[in-house]
């Protein structure tokens, strides 16, 4: 039971890549102080403290254990919601260019209109000017 935490510790280290570079060295600092003070505790109250010293070493690596979990579920949130917020920024440039362009497209349809009613206009003139000569 002593060594669980040293070997979830080991475990979890190469997987700590994965957070914010801040986050992975927050984790892997004070990871390794909670899993090394809590250990050398629960050591001590196990080797020195006698029979009350085994009860007392284990409840207390169930506490550092607990701590331990608390710790990196905060680390988690944390990097979660850090990358939640850079998506958003991610997010909010295109969706901007894609109302620029929405706009554009209006603007070009409303053109393309009044451009066709012209040329639509000068066709109509024109076929009026050709049937007049031919009668």
């Amino acid at each position: 039971m002593l060594l669980v935490l040293a070997a979830i510790y080991l475990v979890t280290f190469p997987l700590s890549r994965r957070l914010k570079p801040l986050l992975c060295q927050l984790y892997r600092i004070l990871g390794g102080i909670i899993v090394l003070a809590g250990s050398a505790t629960s050591f001590y109250f196990a080797a020195y403290t006698g029979d009350q010293g085994g009860i007392a070493a284990f409840y207390f690596q169930i506490v550092v254990i607990l701590v331990y979990v608390l710790f990196s579920i905060v680390l988690l949130a944390a990097n979660w919601l850090m990358r939640r917020q850079e998506l958003r920024s991610r997010q909010e440039a295109p969706s901007s260019k894609l109302a620029e362009l929405k706009q554009a497209i209006e603007d070009a349809w409303e053109d393309l209109k009044a451009c066709m009613d012209t040329a639509w206009n000068s066709l109509g003139n024109a076929l009026k000017y050709v049937s007049s000569r031919f009668k």
